[in-house]
C-alpha cells in the first residue's frame, strides 16, 4: 500500500470529487493523510520523504490558487524537486481546448513561474459552476465573465466541466508512471 499526502483546496466539493476519483483510479488503495489548504500551511505528520506521492489539487478563487499553496511549496521546495508530486489546478478557464495543460493555462503558468516549480506531474481540469451557490452581485460578475468567454449561463446554471474521462486517462498515467528516484 503506496502513502500518499494529499493537499486540497475545494469550496463547494467538486475538488474534492476530483480528488477522490484520482485516488479511486490506483489499482491498489492508497494509504492518504489529508490536509486542507484553505486552513492554512499543511504541516504533514512525517517527513516528506515517508510519502510515495504528493497530490495537490487545489481549486482558482478569484484568479488565485490558495495562498497556503505557495507558501507550502516555497516551505518544502528542495524536499518537493525530488518526490513524485502532482499539482491538480482546478479551474473554469480548463474547460476551453488546450487550457487543461500547465503551458496553456494562465493560472497553472502563472503560479509554476511565480514559484519557479515544475512538479512531475501537472494537469488542469475544469471544475463545475454552481450559480445558485454565490451570492447575486457573485452570480452577476460570472455570468459577465461566462457569456465574455463563450459559455452563457444563467442564474440556476449547474453545471460540472470536468471531462472526466481525459481525468481517467491522466490518472492512469498518474499511478502507473514510475516515482522519480530518490
Amino acid at each position: 500500500m503506496s502513502r500518499v499526502l494529499v493537499l486540497l483546496a475545494t469550496r463547494h466539493g467538486h475538488t474534492r470529487r476530483i480528488a477522490d476519483f484520482i485516488l479511486a483510479q490506483s489499482p491498489v488503495p492508497p494509504e492518504c493523510e489529508w490536509h486542507d489548504l484553505l486552513a492554512g500551511v499543511p504541516q504533514p505528520s512525517l517527513p516528506l520523504v515517508a510519502y510515495e506521492r504528493i497530490l495537490i489539487v487545489a481549486s482558482v478563487r478569484y484568479g488565485h490558487f490558495p495562498p497556503a499553496l505557495t507558501a507550502f511549496v516555497r516551505q518544502y521546495r528542495a524536499q518537493l524537486a525530488t518526490l513524485d508530486v502532482a499539482l491538480v489546478g482546478v479551474n473554469l478557464v480548463a474547460r476551453k481546448p488546450g487550457k487543461d495543460t500547465p503551458s496553456g493555462n494562465p493560472y497553472l503558468r502563472k503560479l509554476l513561474v511565480t514559484l519557479d516549480w515544475q512538479p512531475a506531474r501537472c494537469i488542469a481540469v475544469a471544475g463545475a459552476l454552481a450559480m445558485p451557490a454565490y451570492p447575486r452581485w457573485q452570480q452577476l460578475i460570472l455570468q459577465l465573465i461566462m457569456r465574455l468567454t463563450g459559455s452563457p449561463v444563467t442564474r440556476a446554471t449547474v453545471r460540472d466541466y470536468t471531462d472526466w474521462e481525459a481525468l481517467a486517462q491522466w490518472s492512469a498515467g498518474y499511478w502507473q508512471a514510475a516515482m522519480p528516484a530518490r
